[in-house]
């Protein structure tokens, strides 16, 4: 789609890879991307930025994914991502209504920092935050218990003292 008027972004695909259970898209802007190349930019007016786009295909609406490895990968490859690492704005995170996926999603991210630096995590307490933020992130029970079985066992993977 081209920017067709004032406040209008427009936003072309220009690739994705697959990696195992969720799929890498870049996005750019003018000139319009071969099919299955590899970066998405958005444009509003003369501006234009490059966006990551991530599809975790492997997890159905109001379920789990069948193991949590896949969800630790995830995460994982958005912090060290070299985005992130040069600051270049914003993770945005989406599903289908925004709180099931993306709740457990953005609840796993900061159990696993909290793990990292203090060795400890509070997951009813990102929870009670994270529902303040945005009403019913996290929807089922079952994705709480995800929540909780994903942390344990990105917990088990750390080493003895956290890190500064």
């Amino acid at each position: 789609v081209r920017p067709r008027g004032r406040g209008e972004a427009g936003v072309s695909a220009q690739g994705h890879s697959i990696s195992g259970t969720w799929q890498r898209r870049r996005w750019a802007v003018p000139p319009p991307c071969p099919p299955f190349s590899c970066l998405v930019p958005v444009q509003l007016q003369e501006e234009h930025r490059p966006v990551k786009h991530v599809l975790f295909s492997a997890w159905p609406d109001h379920q789990t994914p069948e193991s949590a490895g896949p969800l630790l990968r995830l995460v994982a490859e958005v912090e060290n991502s070299p985005e992130k690492a040069a600051n270049a704005g914003p993770i945005v995170v989406h599903c289908s209504a925004g709180i099931g996926r993306t709740g457990c999603f953005i609840a796993t991210r900061i159990g696993c920092q909290q793990l990292k630096a203090r060795g400890e995590v509070d997951i009813l307490r990102i929870v009670c935050q994270l529902r303040l933020d945005r009403g019913g992130m996290i929807q089922t029970a079952e994705q709480y218990q995800f929540l909780h079985h994903t942390l344990a066992l990105y917990a088990a993977q750390l080493p003895e003292e956290p890190s500064p």
